[in-house]
């Protein structure tokens, strides 16, 4: 029996490979016409274990790798992890349902508690786990309502609305996209969801940026800044907000086996394809999302020699972070968990296509040391919320929910 983060990492290796075989809502429309409905196809799932994933020490938490890796100079006021949404906390009791506006008296009303079941049950269905799971109750719930507010709030517009989510490699982006999806799906909104992955260069155009870059290490594989196709995921956000009219919007799919794991972009024959005039919601998430150049640019060659020229790079990334309305930023302290969650995935993957498939432990902290740098350049300055406003591009503090999760991707406060 597989448990959910191998079923999700399993996903994300489908749709590498083979994008059509992907069973998320967003892939399943992959290849569909611009007038049919978001999510056309049903797959069936593979049954999970009932059980909470929340809970330390369960199968598919994170553990730890086996590295000497010393990211302590990175001050961001690291607090203890804990797992404070537990069971046995009461719905409308913890930080996360405080941020997202709900209270206990919420739940008093028996149509906000039925709807609330509901919902909880959509998700249990897809995701293969206990109805009463706190990853239900405590986390993905308070934070999809949030957006449903905000949706709201958005509703005399008549563009849909377009959320940013940023978060750190590992700590749960698809899973919870993927729960977004099934929710709105359930309730009848057309969600797009689009990845910065979908946006990175063409091999032929990366193999070029390396060799234009050859000093910089940073730049030799996708990742950082520079190895996005920019001006092309600011042409498909600004043509879904145009709203109005019957277009059709192509999202590309990368693929992440090609060139022996250097990754290319799918043909277009393999795009996903919307009707705009449908979309009542975009989903933009990346590991890097938010990421605003640093003016005092000074101390950057003490994090890398490399980091400069990104940062400079970076500044080309503005538009494209003002073109949201409102941003979920999932905070992550302790950046040693990357090289552990990163290890898990790939050791998922390996049990799912074989242990030549992945790369070895040597390789996964080569892999993850080429996105530190950015890391401990860029997350003090999107985790302060007194700047949400001038680096996000948004109207308020209050259309930024950001939150921490610890090393079981438990959210913590």
């Amino acid at each position: 029996m597989k448990n959910l983060n191998l079923l999700m990492e399993g996903r994300k290796a489908r749709c590498f490979a083979h994008p059509q075989a992907c069973s998320s809502p967003r892939a399943r429309h992959r290849g569909a016409g611009v007038n049919a409905r978001a999510h056309p196809i049903k797959s069936p799932r593979t049954p999970l274990t009932p059980r909470s994933p929340m809970s330390p020490g369960s199968p598919g938490v994170a553990v730890m790798a086996p590295f000497d890796v010393t990211l302590r100079s990175l001050q961001l006021n690291v607090t203890p992890s804990s797992e404070v949404q537990s069971s046995n906390a009461g719905l409308g009791e913890t930080t996360l349902f405080e941020k997202a506006g709900i209270s206990p008296e919420y739940f008093a009303d028996a149509g906000n508690k039925a709807h609330w079941d509901a919902l909880a049950t959509v998700l249990s269905e897809k995701l293969d786990i206990e109805v009463d799971s706190p990853r239900i109750q405590h986390y993905y719930l308070p934070v999809y309502l949030w957006i449903k507010q905000k949706l709201r709030d958005h509703s005399g517009s008549s563009s849909p609305l377009c959320v940013g989510l940023s978060a750190p490699q590992g700590c749960g982006k698809t899973t919870l996209v993927t729960a977004f999806e099934e929710l709105f799906e359930s309730e009848g909104l057309v969600c797009v969801s689009m990845s910065l992955d979908d946006f990175y260069l063409t091999r032929r155009e990366q193999v070029a940026l390396a060799e234009g870059h050859a000093s910089n290490d940073l730049l030799q594989v996708r990742g950082n800044a520079g190895t996005h196709d920019v001006p092309l995921a600011m042409k498909l956000i600004s043509e879904v907000k145009s709203g109005g009219g019957s277009g059709e919007l192509r999202v590309p799919c990368y693929d992440k086996t090609a060139f022996e794991g250097k990754g290319d972009r799918h043909d277009e024959s393999k795009w996903r394809t919307y009707d705009t005039a449908k979309v009542d919601i975009v989903l933009y998430e990346g590991w890097m999302q938010g990421f605003t150049s640093v003016e005092d640019d000074e101390g950057l060659d003490e994090i890398h020699s490399g980091i400069g020229e990104v940062n400079e790079i970076l500044r080309g990334y503005d538009d494209m972070w003002a073109l949201m309305d409102v941003w979920l930023v999932i905070q992550v302290k302790q950046l040693d968990c990357i090289y552990g969650w990163r290890l898990q995935a790939e050791k998922a993957m390996k049990e799912k296509f074989g242990q030549d498939k992945g790369m070895s432990d040597d390789e996964v902290k080569a892999f993850v040391d080429k996105y530190i740098p950015a890391y401990k350049a860029y997350l003090p300055q999107l985790y302060d919320s007194d700047k949400h406003v001038q680096n996000l591009g948004c109207g308020s503090k209050e259309d930024v929910f950001m939150f921490e999760v610890d090393s079981t991707r438990s959210p913590v406060g």
